[in-house]
């Protein structure tokens, strides 16, 4: 069985332990887990990257890479678009497992991998699938580059349900209309939002750790969540 490393032990960490790779050993010197082996197949990236001035935070990331000797690093961590190919033994994995109680009810039997060879992916499949309980459990391959702008969509997109959300509750409030039964009846189309479009009684913005940092990094490109950046500060208390 091959070796790994889970580095960062916070939500996602635990989550990717206990799901995924049981036998893994923890690296996270903030919680104690400070001893290192001279070398694992798989080093499992989960430490944060916060929002700094210019993006993404990428610092605890690279660090990690410079001291664990792996054969490969496989990123959980948000990262801005083109970091991984940095590197050439670095895959990244969007990870869609959070905190939030909506995180919770995504249907998320798949793992997304930036592996783009035969030999990263042989590699990549007989790790998962050494590990898993549930051999129905969907492996999909892309480039990392499709795979961080598909991390940071899924956030931006999330945002921009919730902006929109708010706009039809305030025109509900001008024609005397419940939104909250609008957006029950909303969600019978399941072309629709089914999460993210319940508007919390005097809360009109989101206030999400990931959607707070990862939505600025397409901002940067797209004066669309420029806006709704813009917007969701103006509606902050």
């Amino acid at each position: 069985m091959k070796s790994v490393l889970i580095a960062g032990y916070g939500v996602v960490g635990k989550e990717i332990h206990s799901r995924f790779f049981k036998n893994a050993e923890i690296y996270d010197p903030f919680l104690g887990y400070e001893d290192l082996r001279d070398y694992y197949d798989c080093c499992v990236v989960c430490v944060p990257t916060e929002l700094v001035e210019n993006g993404l935070d990428t610092t605890q990331v690279e660090d990690v890479i410079n001291k664990v000797n792996a054969k490969y690093y496989l990123i959980k961590s948000t990262v801005p678009i083109g970091f991984c190919d940095k590197f050439s033994n670095v895959i990244f994995s969007p990870e869609f497992s959070g905190a939030t109680p909506n995180s919770k009810n995504i249907d998320d039997n798949f793992t997304i991998l930036g592996a783009t060879n035969k030999i990263q992916r042989q590699f990549f499949s007989d790790l998962y699938y050494e590990n898993l309980s549930n051999m129905l459990h969907k492996l999909y391959f892309t480039t990392n580059t499709e795979a961080e702008l598909l991390k940071l969509t899924e956030n931006a997109y999330l945002g921009y349900i919730v902006t929109f959300a708010t706009e039809i509750k305030k025109i509900a409030e001008h024609y005397d209309v419940d939104y909250n039964i609008v957006s029950q009846l909303l969600k019978l189309d399941k072309r629709m939002p089914q999460s993210h479009i319940h508007v919390f009684e005097n809360q009109y913005s989101y206030d999400s750790h990931c959607l707070n940092k990862d939505i600025p990094e397409l901002a940067k490109k797209s004066n669309l969540f420029s806006y709704i950046i813009e917007y969701n500060e103006s509606k902050k208390g």
